[in-house]
C-alpha cells in the first residue's frame, strides 16, 4: 500500500522560493526606478558656444562675449514695462556663421547671459535680399532672419506678457515674454500682412483688421 502525502507537506520536488533572491530582485527593481526618476529631475544641459578658442557659457558678462565672439551680427532688443521706452531689459544676440554652419541666439538680461539657443542654419544675407512676398514669412524664423529678407516693416507694437516658463521639463515658474506685430505692405498684388513674432521669433502670420 502506497504512502500517503498529507495536506500541507512537500514532497522534494516542490518548488520553494529563495527569500534572498526575492529581495535581491526588489532592490534591484526599486534601484532602476530611481535611476530613472533622477534622468527625469535633471535639468538639461546648457548649451555653450566657442569662438576661437574661447568658450561663452551662461552667466557670463556681454562685454566678456563680445571679447570672445566680437560683435554680433544682428542684435534684437527687447523693451520692459515701467522703465521708460528706451530702458532695455533684455537682448537677443545673433552670430551667423554661414550656411555651412549653426546660427547661435544668445539672450541677455541685465547684462548676463542668460541662455544660447541654435535657431538653424546660418544664410549668408546677400541670399536673402530681394523682393520680399508673403510667402516667404514663415513661422520660427528669427526677427534677423526676417529683416534680412524683407527689410523694416513700415511700423512695429510692442508690448510684454507674463508666461510659464517649462525650459528643458523643468517649471521655472513665470517670466516675460516680449511681444511684437511687424507691418508689412504688399502693394495691389498680395494683402498687407500682420507678422507676430514672440521673444524674436515669428509665431504668427495674418493679415490685419
Amino acid at each position: 500500500m502506497g504512502t500517503l502525502i498529507g495536506a500541507g507537506c512537500h514532497t522534494d520536488h516542490t518548488p520553494r522560493w529563495d527569500g534572498s533572491l526575492m529581495q535581491e530582485r526588489d532592490r534591484l527593481q526599486l534601484s532602476a526606478l530611481v535611476l530613472v526618476a533622477m534622468g527625469l529631475l535633471l535639468p538639461a544641459r546648457a548649451e555653450a558656444l566657442r569662438c576661437d578658442g574661447s568658450l561663452v557659457d551662461e552667466g557670463d558678462r556681454a562685454f566678456e562675449v563680445r571679447e570672445a565672439c566680437g560683435a554680433p551680427d544682428y542684435v534684437q532688443p527687447l523693451y520692459t514695462h515701467g522703465h521708460g521706452s528706451g530702458y532695455i531689459a533684455e537682448e537677443l544676440w545673433y552670430y551667423n556663421f554661414g550656411p555651412q554652419r549653426l546660427m547661435r541666439e544668445l539672450r541677455f538680461s541685465s547684462g548676463r547671459l542668460q541662455h544660447i539657443r541654435t535657431p538653424g542654419r546660418g544664410f549668408r544675407e546677400r541670399d536673402r535680399a530681394g523682393d520680399c512676398v508673403p510667402l516667404d514669412i514663415a513661422t520660427g524664423m528669427t526677427a534677423y532672419e526676417l529683416l534680412a529678407r524683407c527689410g523694416e516693416p513700415v511700423q512695429r507694437e510692442a508690448r510684454s506678457l507674463l508666461r510659464r516658463d517649462h525650459r528643458g521639463g523643468i517649471d521655472y515658474g513665470h517670466r516675460r515674454v516680449w511681444i511684437e506685430d511687424w507691418y508689412y505692405p504688399f502693394g495691389d498684388q498680395y494683402l498687407d500682412r500682420r507678422v507676430r513674432l514672440t521673444d524674436g521669433r515669428v509665431t504668427d502670420v495674418d493679415t490685419p483688421d
